[in-house]
């Protein structure tokens, strides 16, 4: 139960829940015991957060959130008790205490307490109560603001929650935390001794979420360079990355030439993380040098390509470069068997987006990492695939149709792999190859799914998307006449909703009108196969079956195609009668619970429904010989059904 209340969310969907609404409607009945349970509640926290745990740890993280909303809801004036403790332990530089919370829960707390003040209605007898919290309150923040450098740069680098202060705009457009941390860093530099040991850990642990923007300033504000090998140091190790790069920024903006000699060498050396080498290097000029100094990074095995990929596209940095030296920086992430050609896509992804030209050998280079068939491992990935092939191809098309011809029957569709028919949103690939041959883009599909049934069904549904009946019948068309297996093919990509289906099935009807697996596919689409259908299906096959009979009735319908449709007439109407029973059949309570139910006043009717529209055997496994004998006299019957059934009755009846 403890761990469950030490949930933020938990406790304040439990105040809300039992206590009042308004501040200003403390009387209700259960008041006092719901205070006295929550009261209880925090005792219990400030009891566990002596210990030396794991649910210490905890209760003391949730201990600020739930003593002011305690406040808020029920009890004010205990609340600031127990604050007031908090701000005391924070001022004894309590480990684990969160001061950046706790300076948001206490602004939280007045904000709350003064709309509560001036709201109307609030009662004039507790104006003054009231008015002495806010203040009370007030004091809580002058006390934590006045503290020692430890507690003030917590609340300005710590986590972000409800102090709106931190994130106030400035007259210069900036915010004032960025402001705060000027200030801190300028009180660091004037007093070394402000960063011990102890704080420089927080300052690189997860709880301090806006300490780049210190370590950036600090960078700028240390002209002597004196937090310098400090900053060496925490490059060395994983938690201070972050650190190390922000510092570098900062120095970077007052004297980057010496920000980046210092950086090279660092690196010759390898005395940082390749990963620190690698984020400051993002911050300071793109350029030959920087170029070289990544390479070397990656070909020392001191940094994965991935990781230079995903810091040095961020932002505009590869602006800076030339083509030339953005080539070997691709060659160099690439690796030499393109094993991280996914990540140099990504790479020229930006570059395209900053408008770069691709061209001449960085665009042959470009090619070779998309013929490598790169790792698509979400539709970013993908995304980001799509549009080079995309450009690349409009500049050389027959590379893209032997691209697409080439990752088409790779089966990327069971794997990672980028798949050129996959559902992206632009699908900018397919467009440009449409508009440059469609004949050659469709014969490219239609050879690989003569070849390969498993890619034909994996991509039909997609194909069924991409492909017009009506813009490519022609190509369509003509290909269909070069073997009857494209026919087929071809007639299972559209069906009947789509515009141009029945000029495409004529078409097709009359070049092969005595292929059975064509008639199917034909048929298939007919019935709209695989789509979503709402409402009843015998309506559904029943509007389809009225279709077909315009089309007999047309007389611009090819002679012989007729035959086709009177047989699918045919199968429809035997499909119809079949799913009226069968979408009665699903709901047992509607049709068969009336059929054994001999006291229902629709038992005549739901064996009347069996009897006019089942099958044969639908109508024996549904009903009794007894069942058909009492309600045959009654149900009205197309004669021929009904000398049917009275001549079956007697077989039947003797099993």
């Amino acid at each position: 139960c403890i761990e469950d209340a030490l949930s933020p969310h938990a406790t304040f969907s439990m105040f809300n829940s039992l206590g009042p609404e308004p501040l200003d409607s403390m009387y209700r009945p259960t008041f006092e015991e719901i205070s006295c349970y929550g009261e209880e509640l925090i005792g219990i926290l400030f009891n566990l957060e002596k210990n030396d745990s794991e649910v210490a740890d905890d209760a003391l993280r949730a201990l600020p959130h739930l003593v002011a909303e305690f406040g808020i809801q029920f009890l004010p004036q205990l609340a600031l008790k127990h604050l007031e403790t908090l701000v005391n332990q924070a001022c004894s530089a309590k480990s684990g205490l969160d001061v950046s919370a706790l300076f948001g829960v206490i602004g939280y707390m007045r904000r709350e307490l003064s709309k509560a003040l001036d709201r109307p209605g609030f009662p004039n007898n507790r104006k003054a109560e009231f008015q002495q919290y806010v203040g009370d309150l007030d004091q809580l923040t002058e006390k934590l603001e006045s503290a020692d450098f430890s507690i003030r740069i917590k609340r300005w680098v710590g986590s972000w929650g409800y102090d709106l202060e931190i994130d106030e705009p400035q007259s210069d457009g900036r915010l004032k935390y960025e402001h705060e941390l000027e200030r801190l860093a300028a009180e660091a530099v004037a007093n070394k001794q402000l960063l011990d040991l102890e704080l420089i850990e927080w300052l690189v642990s997860p709880s301090a979420q806006r300490a780049y923007g210190f370590f950036s300033s600090l960078g700028e504000t240390d002209e002597r360079q004196m937090f310098l090998g400090l900053i060496e140091e925490l490059g060395t190790k994983p938690s201070g990355v972050g650190a190390f790069s922000a510092y570098w920024s900062g120095w970077a903006k007052k004297d980057p030439k010496a920000a980046e000699a210092r950086l090279e060498h660092l690196a010759e050396q390898n005395a940082a993380r390749g990963e620190a080498i690698i984020l400051a290097t993002s911050i300071l000029k793109a350029n030959a040098a920087a170029v070289n100094r990544v390479r070397n990074q990656i070909q020392s095995g001191r940094v994965a390509p991935q990781y230079v990929a995903s810091v040095l596209q961020i932002g505009r940095w590869l602006e800076g470069l030339t083509a030339d030296e953005f080539l070997e920086l691709l060659q160099a992430i690439a690796g030499p068997s393109f094993e991280h050609a996914g990540a140099v896509v990504q790479m020229l992804g930006m570059w395209n987006h900053l408008k770069r030209p691709i061209q001449g050998d960085l665009a042959d280079f470009a090619w070779r990492c998309l013929e490598h068939n790169p790792a698509a491992r979400s539709s970013s990935d993908a995304w980001h695939i799509d549009r080079l092939a995309a450009k690349l191809s409009k500049d050389d098309p027959d590379r893209g149709f032997q691209l697409f011809a080439n990752v088409l029957g790779t089966g990327n569709g069971l794997n990672d792999r980028w798949d050129p028919l996959g559902f992206h949103k632009t699908s900018e690939f397919w467009k440009i190859l449409h508009a440059q041959d469609r004949q050659r883009l469709i014969g490219i599909l239609l050879q690989t799914f003569q070849k390969d049934d498993h890619a034909r069904i994996r991509h039909s549904w997609r194909i069924k998307e991409l492909i017009d009946p009506v813009g490519d019948k022609e190509v369509l068309v003509s290909l269909a006449k070069e073997n009857v297996v494209f026919a087929r093919i071809i007639a299972s990509w559209t069906n009947s909703a789509k515009a141009g289906f029945w000029e495409l099935f004529d078409e097709l009807s009359q070049i092969y009108p005595h292929d059975e697996p064509l008639h199917n596919n034909l048929a298939a689409g007919i019935q709209q196969m695989g789509t979503v259908i709402k409402g009843p299906l015998s309506q559904f096959y029943e509007a389809r079956k009225h279709e077909i009979e315009k089309r007999l009735e047309d007389p611009s319908t090819p002679i012989a195609v007729k035959p086709w449709l009177r047989e699918m007439v045919d199968r429809l109407g035997h499909e119809i009668t079949s799913q009226v029973v069968w979408e009665y059949d699903m709901d047992v309570n509607h049709l068969v619970g009336h059929i054994r139910d001999k006291d229902s006043s629709q038992r005549l009717w739901a064996i009347g429904r069996v009897l006019k529209f089942a099958k044969w055997e639908d109508i024996r496994r549904l009903l009794t010989v007894e069942d058909i004998e009492e309600a045959l006299p009654h149900v009205d019957l197309p004669e021929k059904r009904r000398t049917m059934l009275e001549q079956a009755l007697p077989v039947w009846r003797h099993g």
